[in-house]
């Protein structure tokens, strides 16, 4: 079996090369200072849902039920909005921040 984990060694190696980089640092560093806001956020959420499941459960199982159904709609509507939300600000910054004004002004 030891044959078998050298080529994930290796691989394990390169990443860990890969992650000491100066320049890899410093993007993991200015994106974490970037999203740790969301991602407490995220995680707050998930506290609140497991806490609605657990006083749900509380009260009946059909309503437990009801809520996980109508809770996993909600997190579809949710992914599509932040798809919508991240193609509009990457759109309209591009069209900001380029050189033909125009472009922008055309826009719908």
């Amino acid at each position: 079996m030891k044959g078998n984990n050298k080529p994930l060694r290796q691989e394990v190696m390169k990443l860990l090369a890969f992650a000491m980089r100066e320049d890899t640092r410093s993007f993991l560093s200015r994106s974490w200072s970037m999203s740790w806001p969301l991602t407490l956020i995220m995680f707050f959420e998930f506290l609140m849902g497991l806490t609605d499941v657990y006083i749900a459960g509380k009260v009946s199982k059909e309503i437990q039920a009801t809520y996980g159904f109508v809770i996993q709609l909600y997190f579809i509507l949710i992914v599509i909005a932040n798809a919508l939300t991240v193609g509009t600000v990457s759109v309209v910054s591009r069209l900001f921040t380029s050189r033909n004004q125009n472009d922008l002004l055309r826009s719908p």
